[in-house]
């Protein structure tokens, strides 16, 4: 009666040690789901900002571009205006010069800013790739916490299941 009793015993040990370990396992999927959400919402947020830097460049690239056509109007009637009021040769072309340097060095910037543009755009691609790699795992990780969750129920009911037993051998001896 004593060792029956001291089994069972064990065996209540046993599925109570069973079920520590699969809650601090659940604990940590849990744990490790929360962090890779952080992660997403961080890398979210990045994603946010660069696609706010993104509208940004491209603002300041429409400005640059007014500005460019500006310039390109400034220098055709500055053209204008010279031969109109017959202006000194050489101060002409020392205006028209510095128009030139001017216009290329916005056309530099222009090609430096759609440069930045396309590199902020692998950037934006990788951020994307990146999160839905951090999905997917989410994905996993819930998925192997439905089957620990799965597997505790079933060890519960065959524990449960086993004490009925017990009970029921128990009777039978006592009869």
């Amino acid at each position: 009666m004593e060792s029956l009793e001291r089994m069972r015993q064990k065996q209540v040990q046993d599925a109570e040690r069973r079920e520590t370990e699969s809650s601090s396992k659940l604990k940590q999927q849990r744990q490790m789901y929360d962090t890779i959400r952080a992660d997403r919402n961080v890398v979210s947020k990045q994603l946010v900002q660069s696609h706010d830097e993104i509208a940004e460049l491209r603002r300041k690239f429409k400005i640059m571009s007014r500005q460019v056509e500006q310039l390109k109007e400034d220098v055709a009637s500055k053209d204008r205006s010279l031969v109109a009021v017959h202006f000194d040769n050489k101060a002409a072309l020392k205006r028209l010069d510095d128009k030139s340097r001017e216009a290329d060095g916005l056309r530099e910037g222009l090609s430096k800013s759609d440069a930045h543009c396309k590199q902020l755009a692998k950037v934006v691609e990788e951020l994307n790739s990146s999160i839905r790699k951090l999905d997917e795992e989410s994905a996993e990780q819930k998925r192997k916490a439905g089957d620990l969750v799965t597997e505790r129920d079933v060890l519960g009911a065959q524990l449960i299941r086993r004490n009925d037993e017990l009970a029921l051998q128990q009777q039978k001896l006592e009869i």
